[in-house]
This record gives C-alpha cells, sequence and structure tokens, in this order.
C-alpha cells in the first residue's frame, strides 16, 4: 500500500554547495520538485544564501546498523531469489557504437555481500507494463530510503514500474533479506532519457533497512573530486541460470564533469544502474561516503569513452534528505 506526503510544498534550510560553473550541462537549479507514484508534488528549495565557494557543503554520515536481523521489521529473511531476470534495463546498450565496459574488464566480484557497506547495495526487480521483469541497483541512504536511476522506476511520461523486490546480500540464488516499497519518486523533467540530468530518484521501502543493515553516507561537492571512486552493483552480463546474481565493481577517478554528472573509466554493465559512486573517506563522519548515482554508459555526442553518473547536487542532497525525514 503506498504512503501520500501530507506536504505539497516543503522550503529547507540545510546548507547546500555553491552554484556550479556553467558548462554543457547547464547550471544545476535552486529548487527541485518532485512527483512521486502517489500523485504528490514537492517542492524543495535550496537557498542560495548558503552556498559557499568549494568544496563539500552538505554531508550525511555512514551508518553500520544493529546487525540483527531480528529487528528487521517487514522483511523476508533468507529469500530464494527469481529465476534469471529476462531483460536488464540497460541504457548502455541502447547506445550505438559505445560500451560500458571501457577497454579491458577490470571488474572484481564481491563475494562479502553480507558485509558493511554491500549489504547496503542490494538487487532490484521490478515489472514493466506487459510483466517483463528488469534488474537495477540501488543503495540505501536512510532507514527506509534507496537511492537509485530514475530509469529504474519510471518512463519519465507518467507510469511507474511495480512489483519491486528489494534482496540485499544477493548472491547466487539466495540473499541475506527481501523488502518491498511503498513509494517512488523522480524530479520533475525526467523524461526517460537514460543518463540524462534528471535520471535519478528515489524508492521508499516497507522495512526498516538501514537501522539493520546501516546505510551509506553520502555528501555533494562543487568541484571535481581526486582519487579513485567506485561503482558497485549487479551487471546484467554477470547474470546466468548457474551462477545466479552476483555484485561486481570497479574502481577510477572522476575524469569529467558538468554541472549535473560525473563522467569516468569505470567498467559497468546494465543492471548496475542506480548504484552508487562511492568510496571509503577515511577519517571523516561521511565514512563509505556516495557522491553520485550510476545512470547510463558514454553518451552521445561526447564524452564517448567514459560511463556516467548524477552527481548529488545541493538539490539532490535536500531531496533524498526530504525524502529520509518524511518516510523515518
Amino acid at each position: 500500500m503506498a504512503l501520500t506526503i501530507s506536504l505539497v510544498a516543503l522550503t529547507l534550510s540545510t546548507p547546500g554547495p555553491p552554484a556550479a560553473q556553467a558548462s554543457a550541462g547547464g547550471s544545476p537549479p535552486d529548487v527541485v520538485t518532485m512527483v512521486d507514484s502517489t500523485g504528490a508534488s514537492w517542492t524543495i528549495e535550496v537557498p542560495t544564501t548558503t552556498r559557499r565557494d568549494s568544496g563539500p557543503t552538505a554531508s550525511v554520515p555512514a551508518t553500520t546498523g544493529s546487525g540483527d536481523l531480528a529487528d528487521l521489521v517487514g522483511a523476508e529473511l533468507y529469500p530464494v531469489l527469481p529465476p534469471e531476470v529476462a531483460r536488464a534495463l540497460a541504457p548502455e546498450e541502447r547506445q550505438a557504437g559505445t560500451r560500458s565496459v571501457i577497454g579491458a574488464d577490470d571488474r572484481t566480484r564481491i563475494t562479502k555481500v553480507t558485509s558493511d557497506p554491500y549489504v547496503q547495495m542490494p538487487l532490484l526487480t521490478y515489472a514493466k507494463p506487459g510483466g517483463d521483469r528488469f534488474m537495477c541497483t540501488g543503495w540505501l541512504y536512510d532507514n527506509r530510503t534507496l537511492a537509485t536511476a530514475a530509469h529504474c522506476l519510471s518512463d519519465g511520461e507518467g507510469t511507474w514500474y511495480s512489483g519491486y523486490e528489494v534482496y540485499f546480500g544477493a548472491d547466487g540464488s539466495s540473499a541475506y533479506a527481501r523488502c518491498g516499497y511503498n513509494v517512488q519518486a523522480a524530479p520533475v523533467g525526467w523524461d526517460g532519457v537514460a543518463g540524462s540530468p534528471h535520471d535519478w530518484g528515489i524508492l521508499v521501502l516497507n522495512c526498516n533497512a538501514g537501522d539493520v543493515l546501516g546505510h551509506l553516507g553520502y555528501k555533494s561537492l562543487s568541484t571535481a573530486p581526486s582519487g579513485n571512486w567506485s561503482v558497485t552493483g549487479y551487471p546484467s552480463d554477470k547474470v546466468s541460470s548457474t551462477s545466479g546474481y552476483t555484485m561486481w565493481t570497479h574502481s577510477g577517478p572522476v575524469t569529467a564533469a558538468d554541472a549535473a554528472r560525473w563522467h569516468y573509466q569505470i567498467d559497468t554493465h546494465g543492471g548496475q544502474s542506480g548504484a552508487p559512486v562511492w568510496r571509503l573517506e577515511a577519517g571523516t563522519s561521511c565514512g563509505n561516503c556516495a557522491i553520485g548515482i550510476h545512470v547510463a554508459g558514454p553518451l552521445n555526442p561526447t564524452p564517448t569513452s567514459q560511463n556516467t553518473g548524477v552527481r548529488i547536487t545541493a538539490t539532490v542532497f535536500e531531496a533524498l534528505s526530504a525524502y529520509a525525514r518524511a518516510y523515518p
């Protein structure tokens, strides 16, 4: 059963990052309006007077959770995974002449899928109209809220997908726990074009997964970060009738950016849409910290040799935080 947000408009006062410099991707707005599967419309504002000139300006710390599955309310424990999903929603494969594995395939398999932070990056399966099932990845960022790609939630033309099954610690034919969902949300402007600046969204769960399993931290950045970052999730090319579903990861630097997206030469594949762009920020409260949401392979016309994630800008940060507060 879907929950309904009672607020139609909300203005938030949490500090956000400064306006990004103008680029081919355009400048991020100071306001984002979210629509969700309940029919609610929610306007969230980032006050420009609180923006600063550089560096991280907003951050939510990672948590580890209680670790006691007896505390997990609303979930099924140790479920058997469904048969191999017929197709994965793979925008990378719809881009002519591009690949999401760039050069040699350097992805490595994650086997400790029930350990922090990997247990916080679940496999999503869901149905599109007609009944075919698809797969994506998501990541917990609070108790009941999961970030993912908008193209994993709706077609951008008013049709919300359905039948979500969220598998934590999925490996082979089994998982640690399975949750359902209550609400899907995406920003106004999401038009169904995978890899666009609006290709991000939120899935509200029907269980208290974050309290038990913990969640990633996340932060907004005003400039491209240094060092290596990872994209970790469930690629569809690694799914088979013999090995089932397996988690894979690869790391590399952010090599380009526009106002709304990161670009990187990190190997990915369809099914990893919605995965976090993250790393361990040792010595900081953000901890296992996400700065983006992986959404697509190389985009045309440029950059053609890099994969793409939506940045956690000030507006994305505020929207994530607002839904976490609305669904604690």
